[in-house]
């Protein structure tokens, strides 16, 4: 299945997506848009459901010679005033042409009082198909200032080696960010604003290169466009959005080409993940160069396109359907999905199962 920005790394189909190695990246870039109405709270605590486990069947191909079939549980843990106190991943992988690989992850949140999250502690471990094991901690310490956070402190650790960074945010009088920085590359991003609207994005590298990519918004706010050129290489999106606000497409060009676009279409039902995945308290908006994926509704169907021969247009290049069924207070209790080629070849199926708390 091809990937696009919210399929990246690791998918949990129907849009519901994480990645679950390298989980020192998550404190480098905390959340990619400047979206008002994302209002912080305790991950959970308002949802009519509390989502506790998630499983997944799903099929697909590797390579043109070997499919596979793979089995994701993912739970969540609550304490009374309903913080999230852990995330739990596993995932098992049978290839047909009889290997495996298996990985699992936790990670662990621990709170104040106030429900601002103190520390994060992170354990992933893997096997791939050639049987090459991977091990991985993260243990991070969060800093608040007047209840923003302005500090993540990380300690990492992969098959023994220990790295340690931090990110930094400051934020003017009004509390909007306007600058972050971390010591793993040492970059920093400062961010300009008209009104509360964001004007300007200026990237700084370790070596002290900048970039100002291009940006435009519609009469809500939302990014329309943006441009980045770095050493030649440019990269362009063009988004546009339901009445909700929910990304409708994302069309992105290379040099000036059209390079690969996503169609998505949601339904009108509440998407658990809008709360499991909600800003924790405390934590800023961080304006970005890419459009704000919410997770407000549940995505329906996602029609994938490539560059057309010539290079001047977009073509059918494949599509993931999904069929859900909901509870009474409109949480989906399961779906599956189909994806097809552009010849409409089935190439990958799921079939994936919701538990909740607080809801009957």
């Amino acid at each position: 299945m091809k990937k696009n920005r919210i399929h990246q790394i690791q998918e949990m189909p129907g849009g519901f997506a994480r990645s679950f190695s390298m989980l020192f990246v998550v404190a480098i870039v905390l959340v990619t848009s400047c979206n008002k109405d994302d209002a912080p709270s305790p991950s959970g605590s308002n949802a009519a459901c509390q989502l506790v486990t998630q499983t997944s069947t799903v099929t697909g191909r590797y390579d043109v010679a070997v499919t596979y079939t793979y089995k994701s549980v993912y739970g969540i843990s609550y304490d009374e005033a309903g913080n999230q106190t852990e995330q739990s991943y596993q995932y098992d992988y049978t290839y047909s042409d009889g290997k495996t690989s298996t990985s699992t992850s936790k990670i662990s949140f621990q709170y104040d009082d106030k429900g601002f999250v103190l520390r994060r502690v992170s354990q992933y471990n893997g096997t791939d198909r050639d049987g090459k094991s991977t091990f991985e901690t993260s243990n991070g310490d969060f800093t608040y200032t007047n209840d923003r956070l302005t500090k993540e402190a990380y300690a990492y650790t992969r098959d023994g080696k220990v790295t340690n960074y931090a990110t930094q945010f400051e934020y003017d009088d009004s509390g909007k960010l306007i600058k972050y920085s971390n010591t793993y590359n040492n970059s920093s991003v400062k961010i300009e604003y008209n009104g509360d609207v964001v004007s300007k994005i200026t990237k700084t590298d370790g070596v002290g290169n900048t970039i100002t990519p291009f940006l435009e918004y519609n009469q809500k706010g939302l990014l329309t466009k943006s441009i980045e050129t770095d050493g030649g290489y440019t990269e362009e999106y063009h988004y546009e959005y339901t009445s909700e606000g929910l990304v409708a497409r994302e069309e992105r060009y290379i040099n000036g080409k059209p390079s690969s676009a996503t169609v998505y279409e949601y339904d009108t039902k509440e998407n658990p993940n809008a709360y499991v995945y909600a800003r924790q308290k405390g934590y800023p908006v961080v304006p970005s160069t890419r459009a704000n994926f919410t997770s407000k509704r549940n995505i329906t169907r996602l029609n994938y396109l490539t560059s057309n021969a010539a290079m001047t247009g977009f073509e059918p290049s494949s599509s993931t359907t999904y069929v859900y069924d909901y509870n009474a207070k409109d949480f989906p209790t399961s779906y599956t999905s189909q994806t097809l080629d552009k010849t409409g070849v089935q190439t990958g199926t799921a079939n994936t199962t919701f538990e909740y708390k607080g809801c009957q």
